[in-house]
């Protein structure tokens, strides 16, 4: 009898533990693996400090992605260069030139994809040349029997966005041969599914050159402006990382900001949110809190003690040099192939209307210090730091909505347009600018689409704050080094510039395309 009984004993403790086993499998499948594809410049994101933390707590899990789970940030290391630009990291004339930067970048991911558990989310994020590199990966999966339902895709600054990226304006150039650089027609937003019919978000900041270039070239101002949206905006996405100061910021916006600008938008996708759908991308696009052409005269005025007297002339002047910036865009479809085009056609009384109005703002403004710069120079709020050991943000799944059929990529045509019929276009610029369509209409709201619901959105519904600081901060997540013998092909190029830390960006801020 006690035999039986000393069996039966051994019998339950094995299947208790087997029971807690399974359930402590259960919990790490259901732990969310964020596989991170940096810019330029940065060929191992987990030798750059606050890198991966900062990817997963500012854009991945305030879309919902990692669920009521952690997310587990894992690096795609690859060569990451651009020959033969002279800009720190980027290679210069010894460099890999752009297409086998990055194929060497397609090859990366897709081993780290193949190792990843397919039983679990997957986030595939990429940021500028990653952003290019996640586009080929997208297009493989979605050739190769489709996106998976628990593959999602996070963009920054992305370089192939449709409308806007910098290597899908001059699309009708193709391939160029000696600079080995292939334009294409961006990332594919037609490969979402009854079931999910948006897989994928895009953030961009307003006038970074990389992924809001003008349509409209001739209009120097908006190009000019857009360089210096290179230089100043599209490295600081992930800001502070690496050996940038403590205090440094994506370009005006707090973390919290930036986290709640992208809740918001993954809860409510509508122009008040600054954000529309085009098939299965969600495109948020930050207005910018300065124009990029006017911070060359911050810094003037910072090196020679003049700050007091160019703050109240870029005050005066933004408001109108916003309207003629954006007389050089067209902002109706960001997921539609938008290539250069040569002229606007524009409605000269709406036009000139708007330049009064943008006028008598900036004499406003100017007067009152309450103009771009004077904001711009205002200390920000302190905001709480992002660690690994962050707890991860808990969202609630929204009521599901119908599923609608995904839109396949839109091309307009002719490829290379000379005029473009007036049509009113939606512009992020916060609301204390003028008019949002610069020359035309200023009454007709954009025509987002409204966003389906889809898995592991949040429900929140607030409207992306600009001066306010959220509450509670997002979670990061978990990071984990490069695996032993990854991209063997960056082995040869060290990943970390003469003071031991690799950096997207040069001295400045200017990040790789």
């Amino acid at each position: 009898m006690r035999e039986t009984a000393r069996k039966l004993g051994y019998v339950l403790v094995a299947l208790l533990g087997a029971i807690a086993l399974t359930f402590t499998s259960a919990v790490a499948w259901a732990a969310t693996t964020v596989l991170v594809v940096p810019g330029t410049g940065t060929k191992d994101p987990s030798k750059v400090e606050g890198y991966q933390e900062n990817v997963v707590g500012y854009y991945v899990a305030p879309t919902g992605a990692c669920g009521a789970t952690d997310c587990i940030a894992k690096p795609v290391p690859y060569i990451a260069e651009f020959w033969p630009i002279p800009l720190s990291g980027w290679g210069g004339l010894q460099g890999a030139k752009w297409d086998d930067s990055v194929a060497s970048g397609v090859t990366s991911l897709n081993e780290q994809y193949a190792a990843a558990d397919k039983d679990s989310p997957i986030v595939i994020f990429g940021y500028s040349q990653g952003g290019t590199v996640v586009t080929a990966v997208k297009k493989q999966l979605a050739e190769n029997g489709g996106v998976p339902d628990n593959v999602s895709f996070v963009l920054i600054g992305n370089a192939s966005r449709p409308n806007g990226g910098l290597f899908t304006r001059p699309s009708f150039l193709g391939h160029i041969p000696i600079l080995d650089v292939t334009f294409g027609t961006g990332t594919p937003t037609n490969t979402g599914t009854g079931t999910r019919p948006v897989n994928t978000t895009d953030v961009g900041f307003q006038y970074d050159g990389v992924t809001d270039f003008p349509k409209y070239p001739a209009n120097l101002l908006a190009t000019a402006n857009a360089l210096a949206g290179f230089w100043y905006v599209h490295g600081k996405m992930l800001a502070p990382k690496g050996s940038d100061d403590p205090s440094a910021t994506p370009i005006g916006y707090t973390p919290d900001e930036v986290r709640a600008a992208v809740e918001a938008a993954t809860a409510n996708c509508t122009a008040g949110t600054y954000c529309q759908v085009s098939g299965d991308t969600r495109y948020v696009t930050l207005p910018a809190k300065i124009l990029p052409i006017m911070l060359p005269l911050l810094d003037l005025g910072k090196a020679t003690g003049t700050t007091a007297l160019f703050t109240p002339f870029i005050d005066l002047v933004s408001p109108v040099a916003r309207v003629l910036i954006e007389t050089g865009y067209d902002r109706r479809d960001y997921g539609a192939v938008s290539p250069f085009g040569i002229v606007p056609l524009l409605d000269p009384l709406r036009l000139g209307t708007d330049l009064l109005g943008a006028a008598v703002q900036g004499i406003g403004q100017a007067a009152t210090g309450t103009g771009d710069a004077s904001r711009f120079l205002t200390p920000k709020p302190a905001t709480s730091a992002t660690t690994g050991d962050a707890e991860p943000s808990r969202t609630s799944d929204p009521t599901p909505a119908a599923p609608s059929t995904p839109q396949p990529t839109k091309e307009q045509s002719p490829v290379l347009q000379l005029v473009e019929t007036a049509v009113p276009q939606p512009d992020p610029s916060p609301s204390t600018q003028p008019s949002p369509t610069t020359g035309q209409s200023s009454t007709v709201e954009p025509s987002a689409t409204p966003e389906p619901s889809a898995k592991q959105e949040p429900s929140a519904t607030q409207e992306p704050a600009t001066s306010a600081t959220p509450e509670s901060p997002a979670a990061t997540g978990t990071v984990e080094p490069a695996p032993a013998g990854a991209a063997t092909a960056t082995e040869s190029k060290p990943a970390t510039d003469s003071t031991g830390t690799a950096s997207d960006e040069p001295v400045v801020a200017a990040a790789a395309a």
